[in-house]
């Protein structure tokens, strides 16, 4: 089954880890959660992470124009 395409533009974003953080995102693959390869469970860790800032007043996230 194919995915569906992402709603929101990308860009691409170069991070350097460490071995075991890598360790950790893999290791989160199976459970099928957060995502299906370690750069999409990264990604979407940053992205609940980003939302757990907005909402404690830490971030201010901005409404996109076609969304408003």
């Amino acid at each position: 089954m194919a995915r569906p395409k992402q709603q929101q533009p990308s860009e691409k974003l170069v991070l350097s880890i460490s071995p075991q953080m890598r360790q950790y995102l893999e290791s989160l693959v199976p459970i099928g959660l957060y995502g299906k390869s370690a750069p999409e469970v990264a990604a979407n860790l940053m992205s609940r992470a980003m939302e757990q800032l907005a909402r404690d007043g830490l971030l201010h996230l901005s409404v996109p124009p076609s969304e408003q």
